[in-house]
């Protein structure tokens, strides 16, 4: 029933009481993996930014030596 003068708490649509959803939901590691594949995604997205950065600049200073060479032969 409850503690007392104090009603359970209970979660309404599934009439479950609140320190029993409680305990499910930090037993359960679904949401876990998810949080996983989250920061493995950011860590890649992360690594191909900086990646393609350091390309375009090795890139750049390419075509500026093949620019250079073009306009004083």
């Amino acid at each position: 029933m409850g503690l007392g003068r104090f009603p359970l708490i209970t979660l309404e649509k599934e009439g479950v009481p609140l320190s029993k959803f409680l305990s499910r939901f930090r037993k359960n590691e679904d949401g876990a993996s998810l949080v996983e594949y989250a920061v493995l995604i950011a860590l890649l997205a992360v690594f191909l930014i900086l990646t393609i950065q350091g390309l375009g600049i090795t890139i750049n200073s390419k075509f500026s030596a093949v620019n250079n060479m073009l306009a004083n032969p």
